[in-house]
């Protein structure tokens, strides 16, 4: 599973869900199978879950390549640039930015 793009977004209601028209959901952004409901579209806190679970894979990444960086250290410039780039873009993903 961590290998698919996960996407946040919303999708149109079947029958079980008509009580509310549209909700937040994730899904596998390369053919939009549905994955998770997190909740009412319209609701800032079902929208923050979405976009946390949709980053986790990256959030995963980095904390096992962070977890290797340990194992064997490399403070080069580089290295240290990357990881602080990689986490701001995970951490913004995870935030819906």
């Amino acid at each position: 599973m961590l290998n698919r793009p996960l996407a946040a977004g919303y999708y149109d209601t079947t029958d079980s869900f008509r009580a509310i028209p549209h909700h937040c959901c994730v899904y596998f952004e390369d053919d939009d199978t549905l994955v998770a409901v997190t909740g009412p579209a319209h609701d800032q806190e079902s929208q923050a879950y979405a976009q946390l679970f949709a980053a986790a894979p990256a959030l995963m990444t980095l904390a096992e390549e962070i977890a290797a960086w340990l194992i064997a250290p490399d403070t080069s410039q580089e290295t240290l640039t990357y990881f602080a780039n990689k986490s701001r873009a995970a951490i913004a993903q995870a935030k819906g930015q």
